[in-house]
């Protein structure tokens, strides 16, 4: 009956370890989209059907005063369908001043082109303080992305988020979550442990 006892608790914490690491692919913690257009995106041509949707996620920090517009976009093309701030998710406590992501969703409402223009600006003080610059160039339907040259869009340092002044939240769907790392670890070394006493 012991050696029975013996190789079930090895058995039985290899599958909650085995547990742990696939609820681990579906944690909670959810920011961007893998679909959303990111900052990597940016200067892209896309195209997208009439009626559909798409999302742009960027990291923003309003409590520094700075924060996304919509600066230029055929809206006779293109709807701005909603529009929000999502504080970061990966501090805990929450820290105050602490950035997150401006989303944006839009849609294609007919046959067209346009350039959508997002810029990173203290609205009050004007086209001066445009320290960043987000740009696509979007066919709706059946139109075509006229070949225009493109303008360079640059990134001033003061406008990527730091560390300390904007962290945002880096995790995607594809990556496990932090706490359940530990968790996997701390059973592993608690399985190791166990096996070595007996």
């Amino acid at each position: 009956m012991r050696k029975m006892m013996k190789t079930m608790v090895p058995t039985g914490i290899i599958r909650l370890l085995v547990i742990i690491a696939l609820c681990c692919f579906i944690c909670p913690h959810v920011t961007a989209d893998d679909e959303s257009y990111r900052m990597s995106d940016n200067n892209s041509d896309i195209s997208i059907e009439t009626d559909e949707t798409f999302d742009i996620s960027l990291e923003s920090n309003p409590t520094t005063g700075y924060d996304w517009d919509v600066k230029e976009c055929d809206y006779s093309v293109l709807e701005l369908v909603n529009t929000g701030y999502e504080p970061a998710e990966n501090q805990t406590p929450p820290l105050e001043g602490a950035g997150g992501l401006r989303n944006w969703t839009f849609m294609g409402l007919k046959d067209g082109e346009t350039t959508l223009k997002l810029v990173y600006w203290r609205s009050w003080e004007g086209e001066e303080s445009i320290v960043n610059e987000y740009l696509l160039h979007i066919a709706v339907g059946n139109a075509t992305i006229a070949a225009t040259p493109t303008p360079e869009v640059t990134q001033s340092v003061e406008s990527t988020p730091s560390t300390t002044q904007s962290p945002a939240p880096t995790q995607t769907k594809d990556a496990p979550c932090f706490e359940a790392v530990f968790a996997i670890a701390g059973l592993l070394a608690v399985a190791y442990l166990s096996r070595g006493r007996d």
